[in-house]
């Protein structure tokens, strides 16, 4: 959560301290509400986002690439995966972070 500016400038003038907190957005290439609530890769990418109070993101982690399996072909799993011959490649979100099907 994200303290208010507002609260914070009233304080600093003497005012009564009163802290907004704002709920802050899971960051791109996640799923999730906001990061208190948990924010967690999409399928396909290999990462895990901890929630911090350290602005300006407030949280620690990225979610990476995973490179396409064996007998395929593609830039990465979560953008896309052609196998050489047959079967298919599927984004999940528990490690290797696909199920493959290539032959």
């Amino acid at each position: 959560f994200a303290a208010d500016g507002a609260a914070l400038q009233a304080c600093a003038a003497g005012g009564a301290l009163t802290i907004q907190c704002t709920a802050v957005a899971c960051p791109v290439f996640t799923s999730g509400y906001n990061l208190a609530s948990g924010c967690k890769c999409l399928p396909g990418l290999n990462g895990t986002i901890v929630p911090t109070t350290v602005a300006p993101s407030y949280y620690n982690g990225i979610c990476s690439q995973v490179p396409c399996p064996a007998n395929s072909r593609g830039a990465s799993v979560f953008s896309g995966c052609t196998c050489n011959t047959n079967g298919a490649v599927t984004p999940t979100t528990t490690a290797p972070f696909y199920v493959s099907t290539c032959t």
